[in-house]
């Protein structure tokens, strides 16, 4: 039997209900999955993990790649590209559509220790809430995060009742809107898109890995050995005897 416990900390792994506010978020990658939609056409999904932001938890962003969708595909190739990888490394990476197990493989591979800053959206279709995720930079210094972390407020001093101190002026502070971004500038996307040149080798290895699963030589399995099974032939009927006498068949040891 599994527990209600296990059940929560599994939901909570693989961020189901993880729906952040608006804001701006540096994520990391916690995993990527490939698949299908309903529909059928390929897609691969990534599970965003909250470093820092006006939330904490994960959420996941489906993309999906459409091919009677021309919007669809130019955000497929944006997204792929916001992720660090080029147009040229896609078309090798996965030379047609029927599937992007290589290509979520290698999302993740080249991500596993990059942080981004990237701005939350969420749209109401119907009764369905849209999570949307637009990456403004790829490869956030992780000093950056440190520098960027709320100070401690010092501890309040303890007041004995029989004194009576004069209570501190509270000042509220301005409440600054949020206000959603709109796209990011050519300089700020070709920024978003540049590949490191230092990953051209880790894409070549890549590949080459790849090319060496596919070419591995499938091994058949032995041939079935098939025993002979020998027929064994009934053994006769002994004949049966009747005795004049009595018209009986006749007994052993009776003379007959």
């Amino acid at each position: 039997m599994t527990s209600m416990a296990d059940i929560v900390a599994l939901a909570e792994a693989e961020g189901i209900g993880g729906k952040l506010p608006d804001g701006r978020y540096i994520l990391s990658i916690k995993q990527v999955k490939s698949g299908h939609t309903q529909g059928g056409a390929p897609q691969f999904s990534i599970q965003w993990q909250v470093v820092q932001g006006p939330a904490s938890g994960s959420s996941w962003m489906n993309q999906n790649l459409s091919s009677d969708n021309p919007k669809a595909m130019a955000a497929f190739v944006r997204v792929v590209g916001e992720l660090g990888i080029s147009p040229e490394q896609l078309v090798q990476i996965n030379p047609d559509t029927s599937k992007l197990d290589a290509l979520a493989a290698y999302i993740g591979q080249i991500n596993a220790n990059v942080l981004f800053s990237v701005d939350v959206t969420t749209t109401q279709n119907g009764q369905y809430t849209n999570t949307n995720f637009r990456i403004q930079q790829r490869g956030v210094p992780a000093g950056a995060v440190a520098a960027a972390a709320p100070a401690v407020s010092a501890p309040v001093p303890v007041v004995p009742v029989a004194a009576v101190a004069p209570q501190p002026v509270v000042v509220p502070q301005p409440v600054v809107p949020y206000v959603t971004p709109g796209p990011p500038t050519p300089a700020a996307a070709a920024a978003v898109a540049a590949v490191p040149a230092d990953q051209q080798a880790q894409f070549e290895a890549f590949l080459a890995q790849q090319a060496a699963a596919q070419a591995a030589p499938v091994v058949a399995a032995p041939p079935a050995v098939v025993v002979p099974v020998q027929t064994v032939a009934p053994a006769p009927a002994a004949a049966v005897v009747i005795d004049p006498a009595t018209g009986l068949p006749a007994r052993p040891g009776n003379g007959i």
